[in-house]
């Protein structure tokens, strides 16, 4: 037994095989949604209520084909979850954890995993949608890894009526769905059986009017939106000259050509119109905002010129990254519990370590209120660290070789210019003299001192922070401190800062020579 438990482990636990969907034979696919009236659709429904998703199934799947507005909205939901990043975090702060958390990384890295995100996703239309796993053993890597994903059709899924459970029809039938076989992601749009939690239930009723809307729409335009060719033929006109003047009013249709004989007439008339055309678009531009409601959680989102202030645009970008937070946690909870955690299983026999795949969601921030706020604090006295002011505002810490914008430098360059800065005397800043030149000069020696020196000391940093790194306690640090600093060659440094000071002293003698 121990044997075979040292085996098993450095082989890993062999998964299930993955289920093959199997379309019964016989059955023509497609075509449930032509001729669809209310009372067909609610059977359809009322048959999935009792466990049996084929039908309804097909019928989600031709509507969101023949919809493009409805299924702009669906993938623009999908498209919101697979635009973030993930991070992957380990169960505990194990070393064990920590290495199988670096190898999920690498399987994810591995796998299509924008292709498996949007097949799972298809579950926020239809309630459930199911991606078979197919696993292999590597020899080089020893380990248990999925090898193919394949999307597994609703039509194919059925719900057993007194149980609830989730079924496959494969050859041998209706078949629950083993552990680590498959992915099985639901989405529940409200409470209730799994069979009625998908948005479709309520779009497909407004698919069915919208339908009904666009046909008469059609038959409308078609009716009175072209203009009438009236053919009109003298009383005694013989039966050739009638014949011919039904043959060039039938050619008129498609070719917009005839002959006829003088004795005869062709009228066009404008189209009389009994109705407005007005209605139906109306009526489908209601029915495509309920359905934006249903599927984005607001009517304005998706209707280009629709008015609004500014706090409405921020209300409705706040529920947009609600749905897309829920979306996203719970299309990668699924992915960690059928994916990750078998594969802790399989390979390391530590399922309870399996990491959490996090999605990235950055909220959008008001910068301005958020750098005044700071301003404010810090002018209370409210320290704050420059790494996190760096970190809020996205702004790369600079380097020592980097020119760095300064607001007191800036205007003392200004003047130096003779922008907008004035003389205390009230002439022109370029007249400047004497000591105002000599400041400006000091001014610009800072910075190239400061730079300067800043690569001279790098040298000598270094060794302080390699100092600081292996001494264990403060006494040992403040020893090995005094050590360093008898040896630390501080030449360099008071060359710079004498020819700094030389400098400026020989700037200030001619600011006084100048102002004599």
């Amino acid at each position: 037994m121990w044997l075979i438990e040292q085996v098993q482990k450095l082989l890993g636990r062999k998964p299930p095989l993955a289920p093959t969907a199997q379309t019964p034979s016989g059955r023509v696919l497609g075509g449930v949604s032509r001729g669809l009236e209310p009372a067909g659709l609610a059977a359809i429904l009322r048959q999935a209520e009792q466990g049996d998703l084929t039908k309804q199934m097909e019928l989600f799947e031709e509507i969101e084909e023949k919809d493009a507005y409805l299924a702009s909205l669906l993938q623009t939901r999908k498209q919101a979850v697979l635009a973030l990043d993930y991070e992957v975090l380990p169960a505990d702060d194990s070393a064990e954890a920590q290495r199988i958390a670096d190898q999920v990384v690498e399987l994810l890295r591995n796998i299509d995993l924008e292709t498996l995100l949007l097949d799972l996703l298809d579950a926020t239309a239809k309630g459930v949608s199911v991606v078979a796993m197919r696993w292999e053993y590597h020899r080089l890597s020893r380990m248990q890894l999925p090898a193919e994903f394949t999307w597994v059709h609703p039509r194919n899924l059925s719900y057993d009526p007194d149980s609830g459970t989730l079924r496959m029809r494969t050859e041998g039938g209706l078949e629950p769905i083993p552990y680590g076989a498959a992915l099985v992601h639901q989405y529940r749009a409200k409470s209730g059986a799994p069979t009625r939690a998908g948005l479709m239930r309520s779009l497909a009723w407004l698919y069915l009017f919208k339908n009904y809307a666009v046909k008469d729409w059609v038959t409308f335009l078609e009716m009175y939106g072209q203009p009438l060719v009236l053919g009109k033929y003298d009383p005694t006109a013989s039966k050739d000259e009638l014949n011919a003047l039904k043959e060039a009013v039938a050619a008129l249709g498609p070719e917009g050509r005839g002959v006829i004989s003088k004795a005869t007439e062709i009228e066009f008339k404008e189209a009389q119109r009994f109705g407005s055309a007005d209605a139906y678009s109306r009526f489908i531009e209601l029915i495509e905002r309920e359905m934006a409601v249903a599927v984005t959680g607001s009517p304005l989102s998706s209707f280009d010129g629709a008015g609004g202030s500014n706090a409405m645009a921020l209300t409705l970008d706040k529920i947009s990254q609600r749905l897309t937070r829920s979306d996203a946690k719970a299309v990668y909870a699924t992915l960690r519990r059928d994916l990750l955690v078998p594969f802790c299983h399989y390979n390391f026999d530590r399922a309870d370590l399996a990491p959490v795949v996090e999605p990235i969601i950055r909220e959008p921030e008001d910068l301005r209120t958020a750098a005044e706020t700071i301003k404010t604090l810090v002018e209370a006295g409210t320290p704050i660290p420059t790494w996190y002011i760096h970190e809020r505002f996205q702004i790369p810490a600079p380097q020592p070789e980097d020119e760095v914008l300064d607001p007191m430098r800036n205007q003392l360059r200004l003047a130096s210019r003779g922008r907008r800065v004035k003389l205390a005397s009230g002439e022109p800043a370029e007249r400047a003299r004497g000591f105002v030149n000599g400041m400006l000069f000091v001014d610009e020696l800072i910075p190239s001192a400061v730079k300067q020196a800043a690569a001279v000391m790098q040298a000598d940093l270094e060794q302080v922070v390699q100092v600081i790194e292996q001494s264990p306690d403060y006494p040992t640090l403040r020893r090995k401190l005094e050590t360093l600093y008898a040896d630390l060659d501080a030449g360099a440094l008071a060359e710079l800062l004498e020819n700094a000071l030389i400098l400026a002293n020989l700037a200030g003698r001619a600011a006084v020579r100048e102002d004599l």
